[in-house]
């Protein structure tokens, strides 16, 4: 069962990490969701994986972004 996240909340709760043991994000299976992930993307506003050295890597889902580029729009949004 989905929760429908509210939004009418003064604030966003997100989380940025570097996923360095891949355990959010798979660049191989970027699809392939975890428990954890799933958790996460249902409890915050957003949750981004920023891998240094690999600038290149993105992937987009409504709630789970990869990629410096998304923080940063998500960011902007905000202010």
């Amino acid at each position: 069962m989905m929760k429908k996240k509210e939004s009418n909340k003064p604030y966003k709760y997100i989380l940025v990490t570097p996923d360095n043991d891949n355990e959010l994000f798979k660049p191989h299976e970027p699809q392939k969701r975890n428990k954890w992930r799933s958790i996460l993307t249902a409890e915050m506003d957003g949750v981004f994986v920023i891998k240094e050295g690999n600038e290149n890597i993105e992937y987009e889902e409504p709630f789970f972004k990869v990629g410096k580029r998304h923080l940063i729009k998500f960011v902007k949004a905000q202010i």
